[in-house]
């Protein structure tokens, strides 16, 4: 063996040593860096009300999405021909989106629940601290 291939081996052999004996120090310490951001997170998503988050949306889409086939294999168990339920599917679920979607948007200008409405009463609350 040469003598640069013994210096290598040595140099890796020592690093994954001491990442080794690093890493179980810190999962021994429970100061690791992952776990204490994975506590972080779920503290964060525990505080997060549902809709806001990417794995809300996404299981929202999922659930519109099987209502949407469920009803369409509804329609065509009691009868009715696979394209017009495929169009009585595509116009209830779009007019009821839409008029969902419309009637909440009502409801937060009306309970002034608005992004742009909080920022100003934050906003207001800290002026009015700091006087």
């Amino acid at each position: 063996m040469k003598a640069g291939n013994v210096v290598q081996l040595v140099m890796v052999l020592g690093l994954t040593v001491g990442w080794i004996s690093s890493y179980i120090f810190r999962v021994s310490s429970k100061d690791m860096t992952y776990a204490q951001q994975l506590r972080d997170y779920e503290n964060k998503v525990m505080q997060t009300p549902f809709g806001y988050t990417r794995k809300d949306v996404l299981l929202i889409g999922l659930g519109l999405t099987a209502v949407g086939f469920g009803l369409k294999s509804g329609l065509e168990l009691i009868g009715l021909d696979s394209m017009k339920a495929g169009n009585v599917v595509q116009l209830v679920m779009v007019l009821g989106l839409t008029v969902g979607w419309i009637s909440s948007y009502i409801f937060r200008v009306s309970s002034k629940d608005m992004t742009y409405a909080q920022q100003l009463r934050d906003y207001e609350n800290k002026v009015m601290q700091v006087c």
